[in-house]
């Protein structure tokens, strides 16, 4: 099924950007659901990871009012109509939301809607950037139902602990000894993985730590090094734990930081 993110014809001016690219890099994101929609709301162009995401073809839903990738509850109540005064007013709109897809089936997103000027700086449409959340999201609300005893074993921990995604590494909740020992901000590391982040000194310590956890044999601790944000590396004696949370496969690490140990050791 084919794309349509069609743009003006190309100009010819070499000193002007290259459509070519634009247009290649916006089919290229196909874990992000890019589209621009006119002033009234209608869809006017959509890419290969809207397709994916919401299983609407291009044909299907350009000319579309794009509210219908909004629940019904958020369009009775306004919420359509709020975020593109919201983008048209400030440039730019951001919402964690229900969206629905063609089936009817929902899935949580973190989206962003910018409006698009013209040189005079007159709003001419928008651009929607949405990305799929709804595993995080699934994590999340399982472990507020066991809020109790989640912050006893994890936010209470006095070791650094983080739970990410199986499938993907990505984090989906770190404590704040955590935060402590690699040095990032909550909102730097949430949604991010280890590799983008850069705390593994050594990857393949960091590999052959979750091998044996999914070998499913029995957890072990093991030496690993943790490069902080400001790039100290900090050994630690790391244990990785596979859990399920809401038909979701994820990781427990915990790490525990023996820096001192380690320096005075080598004495």
């Amino acid at each position: 099924m084919g794309s349509a993110m069609d743009r003006p014809p190309e100009r010819e001016n070499a000193g002007e950007p290259d459509d070519r690219w634009y247009r290649l890099m916006v089919e290229s994101a196909n874990d992000f659901a890019i589209f621009s929609v006119g002033l009234s709301g209608d869809v006017l162009t959509w890419n290969p990871g809207s397709e994916r995401m919401f299983g609407y073809a291009a044909g299907e839903i350009i000319g579309e009012p794009s509210r219908k990738l909004f629940t019904p509850e958020d369009q009775i109540s306004g919420e359509f109509d709020r975020e593109l005064s919201i983008a048209a007013s400030e440039g730019r709109a951001r919402d964690d939301r229900w969206h629905v897809r063609r089936d009817g089936s929902r899935f949580w997103a973190n989206g962003l809607l910018m409006g698009m000027r013209d040189e005079e700086r007159m709003v001419r449409g928008f651009v929607k950037v949405i990305q799929d959340r709804t595993a995080e999201k699934r994590v999340e609300e399982a472990l507020r139902r066991s809020e109790d005893q989640f912050a006893r074993v994890f936010l209470g921990n006095p070791a650094a602990m983080a739970v990410e995604l199986r499938d993907s590494g990505r984090l989906m909740l770190v404590n704040e000894q955590f935060l402590q020992l690699t040095g990032y901000w909550r909102s730097e590391a949430l949604g991010m993985t280890g590799d983008e982040l850069n705390i593994w000194a050594k990857p393949r310590q960091r590999e052959a730590a979750v091998a044996a956890a999914e070998g499913g044999g029995p957890a072990g601790a093991v030496a690993l090094d943790i490069r902080t944000k400001g790039g100290e590396i900090r050994p630690c004696i790391a244990l990785f734990q596979l859990t399920t949370l809401v038909d979701t496969e994820a990781l427990l690490a915990t790490y525990i930081d023996v820096t001192g140990v380690s320096e005075r050791g080598s004495r």
